[in-house]
Formats: C-alpha cells, structure tokens, sequence
C-alpha cells in the first residue's frame, strides 16, 4: 500500500510545480509585451499584428473598409480638384513617393481601425498603391514599391498625416483640412 503522505506530498509538489510553470509562463508574457512597448515607444515603429492574433475579415467588414478608403481618397481628390491643383501632377516622381507614404499611413490606420492582421494591412497598402499612385511609367518595367518590410514608415511625415487623416476619416467620416492630400502636398513644397 502507497502511504498517504507520500501520495499527498507528490501531488502537492505537482500542483506547486504546475503553478511555478504558469507564473513563468505569465511572466515571459509580460516581459515579451513589455519589450514590444518600449521598441515602439523608441523607435516610433508599431510592432506587426501577427495573423493568429486578430480574427479573419469578414466580407462585410471587407466591404464597408474598402468603401470607406474609395470616400475617403475621392474626397481628398474633391479637395485637390477644387484647389486648382492638377490631379495629373501626382504622377511627378518626388510627389509619387510622398503620396506613397501617406497611402501607407491611410493603410495602416484602416488596419488598425478594423483590426485587420498583419497580411491583411499589406494587402491593403498594395492594393492602395496599385490603385492610387499614379505613376508616369506605364510600361514592362513599371516602378513596384517594396512593401516587404511592415511599417516601416512610422517616422515619416507623409505617413503621420495619412494616418491621422485616415483616423478621423474613419470616426467623423470627413478629413480635417490640416491633414489632407493638398496639405500634405504643400508641406512637401509643390505648391506656393
């Protein structure tokens, strides 16, 4: 027969062994978020959300976020329109990388608006790019933009401003004049 107190000790150091396990566990967790928040925090560059951390889209999801980038990027044209400033100029080399990172910026914060993962928002930033940056070559060896590293424009101004535009775009469903396109433009020094 098994004594009860070495029964009782085997099972009471398996609990304690059980519980050091998720202490550790819980700690590396915290320490793990800890480090991302102090890299973003110090490199201004927001870490990636992982595909297994944010649900799948759904279509409807899909939809509204797509119908929302079309109003609000056919708004920020209305505003160029309006100014006199020919759309056609956007194809200008020096304005289509700057226009570039503020697609970027709107990318991510649509992204983060509809918590999309990280394969999601780089499919968004190319599919914005691919539609909304004219670009004055049209031929077999057609400018593509390296979207490969996420995020990576965080510290930029033209990325800032399509983010804040984005972002209250996507509460007020309206942009504010200081972070438009046209504003945008002129901050980057085409227009007097």
């Amino acid at each position: 027969m098994l004594n009860t107190d070495m029964v009782s000790y085997v099972v009471w150091g398996s609990e304690a062994l059980l519980a050091a396990l998720v202490a550790l566990m819980l700690y590396t967790i915290a320490r793990s978020r800890r480090q991302d928040w102090q890299f973003e925090r110090e490199s201004g560059i927001r870490s990636p959300v992982f595909a297994s951390s944010a649900p799948a889209i759904t279509a409807e999801v899909a939809a509204d976020s797509k119908a929302q980038i079309q109003l609000f990027w056919a708004a920020q044209i209305l505003d160029l329109k309006l100014n006199q400033f020919d759309v056609q100029r956007l194809s200008h080399p020096a304005i289509q990388e700057e226009t570039r990172r503020y697609l970027e910026g709107v990318a991510d914060s649509v992204s983060d608006h509809y918590g999309f993962n990280e394969a999601e928002r780089h499919k968004l930033s190319g599919a914005l790019q691919d539609k909304y940056v004219v670009r004055s070559n049209n031929g077999p060896g057609m400018q593509k933009f390296d979207l490969r590293e996420p995020r990576k424009s965080g510290d930029n101004q033209s990325f800032q401003n399509g983010y804040e535009a984005a972002a209250y775009w996507m509460q007020h469903r309206k942009f504010q004049p200081e972070s438009s396109l046209l504003k945008a433009i002129e901050a980057w020094g085409f227009i007097d």
